[in-house]
Parts: C-alpha cells; sequence; structure tokens
C-alpha cells in the first residue's frame, strides 16, 4: 500500500486506522506501520520521556484532572457524570 493510501485512510478516521493496523495480526499491517511511522518522520522517545510516560499518576495530578471537568458535561465510560466524583 502506498504512503499516500495510507496517509488519507489516516486522516479519514485515525482511531479506526490505528485500531486496524495494530489489531490484526497479518504481517503486513505491521510492515504498514512501520513504514508509516518511518515515513511520518516521528522520532524515538528518550529514556526520560518514556520514564515520563510510565511513571504512576500522582494524586495530585488526578485531583486537578478531576476538578478541571465541568461536572455536568456527558458521562464518562463508566456513565457517570465528573461531578459524582
Amino acid at each position: 500500500m502506498s504512503s499516500r493510501v495510507v496517509r488519507a485512510k489516516y486522516e479519514d478516521n485515525p482511531t479506526l486506522y490505528f485500531k486496524d493496523i495494530f489489531t490484526d495480526s497479518s504481517n503486513g499491517n505491521r510492515e504498514e506501520c512501520r513504514q508509516f511511522i518511518q515515513e511520518a518522520g516521528i522520532t524515538k522517545l528518550s529514556a526520560r520521556h518514556t520514564y515520563i510516560l510510565n511513571r504512576p499518576f500522582t494524586n495530585l495530578e488526578i485531583e486537578t484532572a478531576v476538578f478541571q471537568m465541568d461536572g455536568s458535561k456527558a458521562p464518562g465510560p463508566d456513565g457517570f457524570p465528573p461531578m459524582f466524583f
């Protein structure tokens, strides 16, 4: 598949595109994913960035995020709006 086709599929629905390429077990899609990442110029994460992204959330980070939400907005995946918490 050409990079132009891959890019068009990505731009139409990025969530579905990545879901498809990461859930398909065929080697063709894995190669397609590698090719896309290489052509997109995505750089590898540094050890520091990897550490930051993998560390557990602190209580303060969770509290800050929850209190920034509008309590009356759409419910989350559990069905409860933010004001419930």
